[in-house]
Formats: structure tokens, C-alpha cells, sequence
């Protein structure tokens, strides 16, 4: 059986992936996510995954406007902020491949993104928060 054909990404997808720390097959996932687990926790002192599958409709905007508050709202009720995630890394499915992401470098895509300053970006995950 041949590997699914690669999705087709807006620029902003592909610009975030490329700022991913790893890019593995998703075939190895089990491993490559225990893999980041450790490396996070020897960097940090903690670790925590979360996992998303990007499907062939999804673009930027589902990671902004759906992903970001989950994950913000998630990492809340693991006593962490987006403010301050060392340790925490999206694992995202795309395609056949997985891209490992730190929060950090995840939310600063959004933010940017959003073109919100970090006054502005406060207001936002502190909605995110409000909301869950």
C-alpha cells in the first residue's frame, strides 16, 4: 500500500512546521513522542504531549482558532499556562508524517499570526482559560 499523498498546506501551516524540533514518520510515533517525553523532561523537569491530527481540510486557522484554545484550556487543568509551557510539545500528525512542536514555538505561530502583541496575546489565552 502506498503512503498517503502529502497534504496541501497554507503558508502558514508550512511555516510553522518548519519551525517543528522534529520531523519523524508517523509510523514511528510511539517512539519518537517517548523520545521528546524524555528529552523535555531532562530539559525541564516535566512533560506533556498533546496530540493532534491535522486532516486534509484542516489549515492554520483550525490550529489557531481550535488547537491553541484546546491546548491552552488542557494545560490549565494540568496547572500549567500558555504562558509559560517548557515541557510541553504538540505532537502533530500531518499527513503520514508527525512534527514535534514546543508550545512555546506553538504559540508564538498564533500570535504572530494574529499579529497580537504581548499585551494582546495575554487577553487572548486569558480568554482561553476564562473559557474552560
Amino acid at each position: 500500500m502506498d503512503p498517503p499523498a502529502p497534504p496541501k498546506l497554507d503558508d502558514r501551516t508550512r511555516a510553522l512546521l518548519a519551525r517543528a524540533e522534529r520531523r519523524v514518520a508517523g509510523r514511528d510515533a510511539n517512539q519518537e513522542i517517548d523520545r521528546e517525553r524524555t528529552r523535555q523532561r531532562i530539559a525541564y523537569g516535566r512533560s506533556l504531549s498533546y496530540e493532534v491530527v491535522m486532516g486534509p481540510q484542516h489549515g492554520f486557522a483550525y490550529l489557531a482558532t481550535v488547537v491553541a484554545p484546546k491546548l491552552a484550556e488542557y494545560m490549565r487543568n494540568k496547572k500549567m499556562s500558555a504562558y509559560n509551557c517548557r515541557g510541553v510539545f504538540v505532537s502533530l500528525f500531518v499527513g503520514a508524517d508527525l512534527y514535534l512542536i514546543e508550545a512555546p514555538t506553538f504559540f508564538d505561530a498564533v500570535r504572530e499570526a494574529e499579529g497580537l502583541d504581548e499585551a494582546g496575546w495575554r487577553v487572548r489565552v486569558a480568554a482561553w482559560e476564562r473559557l474552560g
